[in-house]
């Protein structure tokens, strides 16, 4: 009976196995595409298609009442003011509302828009301003009645901008900078400052950031003043175009959010730019919650540790979504003490089983899968890839052998990396996790498509002959 403590043993193992057969939902990374942002004290205020949310830890979220979806272009945007909220609902055919809330978004009550109508409100204290075509009106009773004053801008001369700085209130119109020191009762035009030229050019959009202005002009770029008075052009040493959504003060920065150079700052009052890594993509609008940088961007909200150089993610999802992003996810993994998610909105990790998720990037259309390669782990897209070194914590982007790649797999095996893609005519290796790649002749086969390591040998699949090939 030599074979029953054999036995024993295998019945013992079987015994204690995991079944696997209990499962739970772990929280995924989800997001939505923002357009406003706002902080007041503890609380977060960010805004979707329609759809308008209030958060006060920047995790959870809960949609504000007294506000209904309409159609997927209406417009929502928050504002704070003097300690109260206020939130504009523009939609895109039809009603246009504007409330305020008193008790930090618990209620809201409505205030008259009154005629004639606009498309834009401005706050100082407790006065609201409106303007329509070139003339300026306000309310000091959150609009039960409106005053048009008696000063007006030149025909033509459209408000574009509306912003305080230095306790001076600064309007920009096609035909340059305004200012007014009485609380907007009268308005001077700054000469030299910077305007559209004739053509009516739209943006000239203020940047207040401590003790320096910033305007975006479209055409031309970055201008920057100290007081005011005297604008001057800055060099653009990042990208063709500002385009720029939004900018704060934070920590002796200027953090600059672009739709053409990402999220980028300048500790030289904007003489030069760093471009941050690993962001979420297409940062809208920036804010400061709970001592950090936040943003709401067409990820999601997310709030950034610049220590760490991560993005917290808020977790929002506010139906309904736009219509390119989703919160599909492509792809888990896991890395060291990491679970990896790849969706639709990005690449992210968690350390604490989905309880927190930090960006990691966005990883292209499509999303993509993740692959464990040596010592690293490669998120592979369509036409791109990017590696991490770090358990998914920081990423890089991986060259590929040929700009054609589409849908590339990889595999490790003794000391090399393999990579395969189905447009490619020929199999790459490579020593050094991308930097340089080397042909593998493969005779008269060709692997095209998935590739894998296994008992000595690499395995793929012929796409041209459709049979599943092995290396000798």
């Amino acid at each position: 009976m030599k074979f029953l403590p054999t036995l024993i043993i295998a019945f013992c193992t079987v015994i204690n196995s995991p079944l696997y057969s209990q499962w739970t939902e772990v929280p995924m990374p989800e997001g939505a595409s923002l357009w406003s942002l706002a902080i007041n004290g503890d609380v977060a205020y960010t805004a979707s298609q329609g759809i308008a949310a209030r958060s006060t830890d920047g995790k959870s979220w809960t949609q504000i009442p007294n506000f209904n979806f309409l159609d997927p272009n209406d417009a929502a945007e928050f504002t704070v003011e003097n300690g109260n909220v206020y939130l504009y609902y523009h939609a895109f055919i039809g009603e246009r509302y504007l409330l305020k809330s008193e008790d930090n978004g618990i209620s809201w009550d409505s205030i008259q828009a009154g005629d004639p109508p606009t498309s834009k409100f401005y706050f100082h204290g407790d006065r609201i301003f409106k303007g329509n075509d070139n003339k300026l009106y306000k309310t000091d009773n959150d609009g039960q009645t409106w005053e048009q004053l008696a000063f007006q801008f030149p025909l033509g001369q459209f408000i574009l901008d509306f912003k305080v700085w230095n306790n001076k209130l600064y309007i920009t119109t096609y035909g340059g900078v305004w200012v007014s020191e009485d609380a907007g009762i009268n308005w001077s035009l700054i000469a030299g400052s910077p305007a559209s030229n004739g053509n009516n050019l739209a943006g000239l959009h203020m940047y207040p950031c401590g003790s320096v202005m910033f305007i975006e002009h479209y055409e031309l770029g970055l201008y920057r003043s100290f007081d005011g008075n005297n604008w001057e052009l800055l060099p653009n040493n990042l990208a063709d175009n500002w385009s720029i959504g939004d900018m704060q003060l934070h920590q002796g920065r200027i953090y600059a959010a672009t739709f053409s150079a990402g999220l980028i700052y300048s500790e030289d009052f904007g003489d030069n730019w760093t471009m941050i890594e690993s962001q979420p993509n297409e940062t809208h609008c920036l804010d400061i919650y709970d001592g950090k940088l936040c943003t709401a961007s067409y990820a999601g909200f997310f709030i950034f540790d610049a220590a760490a150089q991560t993005w917290q993610s808020g977790n929002i999802n506010l139906p309904p979504q736009n219509f390119i992003y989703t919160n599909y996810v492509y792809d888990i993994a896991s890395a060291g003490q990491n679970l990896l998610v790849v969706n639709d909105l990005g690449r992210y990790h968690s350390d604490d089983n989905g309880l927190n998720y930090y960006f990691g990037g966005w990883s292209g259309w499509g999303g993509g899968k993740l692959i464990h390669v040596g010592n690293a782990i490669i998120n592979s897209n369509y036409f791109t890839a990017n590696i991490s070194f770090d358990d998914g914590v920081n990423w890089q982007s991986l060259t590929l052998p040929d700009s054609s790649f589409s849908q590339p797999d990889f595999t490790y095996a003794n000391g090399m990396l393999f990579v395969v893609d189905n447009f490619d005519s020929q199999f790459w290796k490579s020593p050094d996790y991308g930097q340089t790649w080397a042909v593998v002749p493969t005779g008269n086969l060709v692997p095209s498509t998935d590739i894998e390591y296994a008992e000595g040998k690499l395995f793929s699949f012929d796409y041209s002959t459709s049979k599943v090939i092995s290396s000798s």
